[in-house]
């Protein structure tokens, strides 16, 4: 069960924020920006694991992302990848992971994750969209604070 159960944590952890990005994110805009929950997911368990296995939840994420707006999947998977593929060096470092060092690297990989995104598609603005990445890229790090110290718990791997 010990094997399976992080699988299963990272499974409806998914779909969950699917479900929230699709019905939920649209209507808890501050600002003007939405919040990315898809991205928050996968940055935020990205942390628990090596860059590898990160990149693939970055990966996970940005295709249902993209499937669940009815967006082009290729940029969103790629930045979401690259993203996570970067959040899984934490796993790496000899630190006690805190929350709020969670929250810190889930706004860094926003900000990144938006940046690469104007490279195929530059937006008519920019100003504009920076500033909603800001935003955005705070309000994902806040929101990934409790959405970690819920994960910890069944993705943290255990110590003897």
């Amino acid at each position: 069960m010990s094997r399976i159960r992080p699988f299963l944590t990272l499974f409806f952890a998914f779909w969950l924020g699917a479900a929230l990005q699709l019905a939920a994110a649209p209507h808890m805009t501050i600002a003007g920006a939405a919040p990315d929950i898809l991205l928050i997911v996968a940055l935020s368990s990205a942390v628990f694991f090596q860059p590898t296995i990160g990149a693939v939840l970055g990966f996970v994420g940005g295709l249902l992302h993209g499937g669940v707006a009815g967006a082009d999947t290729s940029s969103l998977t790629i930045s979401s990848t690259l993203v996570s593929y970067a959040a899984g060096y934490v796993s790496r470092l000899d630190l006690d992971v805190r929350p709020w060092y969670v929250g810190l690297v889930v706004l860094a990989g926003t900000v990144v994750s938006h940046l690469l995104l104007m490279i195929p598609a530059p937006p008519p603005e920019t100003w504009p969209y920076l500033r909603a990445t800001i935003v955005a890229a705070m309000y994902n790090g806040v929101l990934a604070i409790p959405l970690y110290a819920l994960m910890r718990r069944t993705l943290r791997p255990k110590v003897n």
